[in-house]
């Protein structure tokens, strides 16, 4: 009774997992924060010991982290980025439109 219910949820969440590619998800996790500027150290931090900035980088992670990232829109990222070069960067790895206001 239960069972083509359970299949078809099973099935969902490995749909899921191949569509994020979980196989390489702590690389390209680990590669995307890397750029952002974490090291090894800070990448095993919990979230609440970082301060606004390094939050703020955490979110972009996130986002840049999803597989189907087609447009970024930033107010004022180097605010929380620091240089334009990380800017550069962030569009080579999300191969995604980018808008800001600086």
């Amino acid at each position: 009774m239960f069972l083509p219910f359970f299949v078809v949820a099973v099935e969902s969440i490995f749909e899921r997992l191949d569509a994020l590619d979980a196989s390489a998800a702590e690389a390209r996790a680990t590669s995307i924060l890397h750029g952002l500027g974490f090291t090894t150290q800070m990448q095993k931090m919990k979230t609440r010991e970082f301060s606004g900035g390094w939050r703020m980088r955490v979110a972009l992670a996130r986002a840049l982290f999803l597989p189907s990232v087609e447009c970024l829109i930033l107010d004022e990222p180097t605010n929380h980025l620091g240089t334009s070069r990380n800017l550069s960067w962030i569009t080579s790895c999300a191969d995604c439109g980018l808008l800001t206001r600086d």
